[in-house]
């Protein structure tokens, strides 16, 4: 088994009411939406005063692991009376921080080598019950080999990506801008 530490921070506020706020940690489980009441509650902020934000953190907290896949998920559920509210959440591990608001859960996915050694797979948010990886603690449907090449690719080809998509969404804003001055000028 390995012992991984993660750092969490979260904000909650009100604009309607008052109470309670769960903060929620799950290590290869999902992360319901209602927290309170749950296991994976690590921490209780309370809400005094409506529209200023309540902190929790930064703290750390572990997960222990075994070989295989697993991840980690990072959430907050409001005070049961509370009708509208806004969070902010920060997971920061294994070289990675991921940020999440209300309704979109930080998470963080690994894999631990027969060594022990942790290596990232995956992150994002993702919702309230959601599971990023289908099979964790032991691998997925691909074998764990095949998610870090599948990762991995996945990294390389964003990275190859995102500057031709700018360059294709600044040649279709310019054409764009061209139409309408074209369909400008025939109107006068």
């Amino acid at each position: 088994m390995v012992l991984l530490t993660f750092e969490v921070y979260a904000e909650i506020t009100s604009s309607v009411s008052w109470g309670e706020a769960a903060i929620g940690f799950s290590v290869d489980e999902p992360l319901p939406e209602e927290i309170h009441g749950t296991n994976k509650v690590i921490g209780v902020v309370n809400i005094y005063v409506i529209g200023i934000a309540v902190k929790y953190g930064p703290t750390t907290v572990t997960a222990n692991v075994g070989k295989g896949n697993h991840y980690v998920i990072l959430g907050a559920s409001p005070p049961p009376t509370l009708g509208d509210w806004t969070s902010y959440l920060r997971l920061r591990g294994l070289g990675v921080t991921v940020e999440g608001y209300k309704h979109n859960y930080p998470y963080i996915a690994f894999n631990v080598d027969e060594k022990g050694v942790a290596r990232v797979i995956g992150w994002g948010t993702i919702a309230p019950g959601g599971a990023p990886i289908a099979e964790p603690g032991g691998g997925s449907i691909f074998g764990a080999g095949a998610v870090e090449a599948i990762g991995d690719m996945t990294v390389e080809i964003m990275e190859n990506m995102m500057p031709m998509m700018l360059m294709i969404m600044m040649v279709n804003m310019m054409m764009s801008m061209v139409m309408g001055l074209v369909s400008g000028m025939t109107t006068i």
